[in-house]
């Protein structure tokens, strides 16, 4: 985008979902400021590279594998699907702190990825 200074960071306010992401990562958007990860997780959409989780259907209820198998968080590798499906269905906090914790490193892990990627010379 020849209207964004490359020699000063592009800051993107309010845009969070993963195909605008992208879309502005490309543009040279360099960093970004939302409240979408933290929004989807309380209200049951979980990130995946495999694609959205929205734990609150039914069929996850006997899944008892972690959210997405391919993420190194907390709540992957210690829950399943099927315990924050419940957590989520009986009202408990902790599915909703469980689902944020997930979805930030989730986002942190994308952006790391953007930034090998320009590295690399991909973007």
């Amino acid at each position: 985008m020849p209207q964004l200074p490359v020699e000063k960071p592009n800051h993107l306010l309010g845009i969070g979902d993963l195909p605008s992401i992208e879309q502005a990562v490309v543009l040279g958007i360099d960093t970004f400021d939302s409240s979408h990860p933290t929004r989807c997780a309380r209200h049951g959409l979980l990130f995946s590279n495999s694609g959205n989780v929205k734990i609150l259907q039914t069929s996850y209820k006997n899944a008892f594998e972690p959210i997405d198998a391919e993420c190194t968080c907390i709540v992957c590798t210690k829950y399943t699907k099927a315990y924050i499906h419940h957590l989520f269905k009986a009202h408990e906090i902790t599915g909703l702190t469980l689902a944020t914790i997930h979805n930030l490193h989730f986002m942190v892990q994308l952006m790391n990825n953007y930034r090998q990627r320009i590295l690399n010379g991909e973007i």
